[in-house]
C-alpha cells in the first residue's frame, strides 16, 4: 500500500482572511485514510519551501523559532512516523478492524 507524508501550512483563517503567521501540518495518507496533525510551528508563507516541506533555511518565525529548530521537529516527526506505520504494513494489519467495539 502507498503511503505519504507531507507537511504544508494550514490555511488558518480568522475572521475570513489568511493569518499571516500559518502553523504547519503534517498530513499522513495510508491505506486510503488521511489525517493531519498539527506540527506544534507556525510560519509566514514566505518563509516555507513547499517542494521541500520545509522551513528556508536561516530563518525565524515570529516567536523567535529559528528554521533549524523547526525543521528538527518536522525530521523527528517523519521519523517517527515511519517507524509506527512500517511494522504495521509488515504484519499486514493496515486498514483491518483491531475487534474492539
Amino acid at each position: 500500500m502507498k503511503r505519504t507524508i507531507k507537511f504544508n501550512l494550514f490555511p488558518k483563517k480568522v475572521g475570513g482572511v489568511l493569518v499571516e503567521c500559518r502553523p504547519i501540518r503534517m498530513r499522513v495518507c495510508y491505506a486510503g485514510y488521511r489525517v493531519d496533525f498539527r506540527v506544534g510551528y507556525s510560519i509566514e508563507p514566505e518563509k516555507w519551501n513547499e517542494e521541500e516541506g520545509r522551513v528556508i533555511s536561516n530563518t525565524k518565525n515570529r516567536f523567535r523559532q529559528t528554521a533549524g529548530e523547526i525543521n528538527k521537529a518536522i525530521t523527528a516527526l517523519r521519523r517517527t512516523n515511519r517507524s509506527h506505520i512500517y511494522p504495521v504494513r509488515a504484519a499486514g494489519k493496515a486498514g483491518t478492524d483491531t475487534g474492539r467495539t
